[in-house]
């Protein structure tokens, strides 16, 4: 019997990218060539006397699905014959490697059971598109997942869904989660216009620096390509300590702010993940 625990998902989503995101151990019911299956998929599904090559009984769950898809495709008479194998053939697998409490992802449906419970509240997560990675490659999606920071911060979003989201639609979940994101990109922005204007007003008022170096420090802080060597007495060195001291807090605030909220998972992802090939 294998030792799978709640992070472990069967996936027929036909999305494995998105599925990857939020489960530790997946054992997809359907082929995908570019499909890492030696970092995702649990151990026991490799052949350790064949060089780590996926095992027997799986690869023919693979030729029964092909032989399905490939009669529904050119319309083969027996095309429901060989789905009906198929079928029965990941029953048997199921069986015969006891995943029956293993929870399965299908492909995204419009609207999701409303009476979830905490076993299959992940479902949910998995089965909304929060992430665009269509276009990312495996490999910068696995050193995403390894990432300890990434780790907690699923943790803390699966959390979230568990105490706030049982029993909910997936429509009332999409909008209350776009919600949420929009409030953290505003609150972005406000930062930004409050960090720069409370920068450029101790800038202002300080006499010191006003006639010196009040162009190079905006620029600096604009992030503007800049390099200034300057010669300063010791006002000037303290009053630009002072600024320095003032933007570094604002950005530690800005990082909390990210680190603390429910999706900084999400917000990480989109941040990382989005178009990288």
């Amino acid at each position: 019997m294998n030792n799978l625990d709640k992070s472990t998902i069967l996936d027929f989503s036909f999305n494995p990218k998105n599925v990857a995101l939020y489960f530790e151990n997946i054992i997809p019911l359907y082929h995908d060539v570019n499909y890492p299956f030696q970092s995702l998929s649990p151990n026991f599904l490799m052949d350790k006397e064949r060089n780590d090559e996926l095992i027997p009984d799986y690869f023919e769950l693979f030729r029964t699905y092909y032989y399905s898809k490939a009669a529904a495709v050119f319309k083969d008479g027996n095309a429901d014959l060989k789905l009906d194998n198929f079928i029965n053939y990941v029953a048997q697998f199921i069986q015969k490697y006891h995943l029956q409490k293993i929870p399965i992802i299908l492909m995204p449906l419009d609207e999701l059971d409303s009476s979830s419970t905490n076993e299959n509240i992940v479902l949910k997560l998995a089965n909304l598109q929060l992430v665009d990675i269509s276009n990312t490659s495996w490999e910068h999606i696995l050193e995403f997942r390894k990432d300890e920071k990434a780790k907690t911060s699923l943790r803390k979003l699966i959390l979230f869904f568990h105490k706030n989201y049982i029993g909910k639609s997936k429509t009332f979940i999409e909008d209350d989660l776009n919600n949420l994101l929009e409030d953290y990109k505003n609150s972005v922005k406000d930062w930004g216009f409050e960090t720069k204007t409370s920068t450029i007003s101790m800038l202002l008022s300080s006499k010191t620096l006003l006639g010196t170096i009040g162009a190079t420090i905006t620029s600096v802080f604009l992030n503007v390509p800049s390099i200034a060597v300057l010669t300063a007495g010791a006002g000037v060195s303290l009053e630009i300590g002072n600024i320095t001291l003032h933007i570094l807090k604002r950005k530690y605030e800005l990082s909390k702010l990210r680190r603390n909220h429910p999706l900084s998972y999400i917000i990480d992802a989109q941040k990382n993940l989005k178009d990288k090939c």
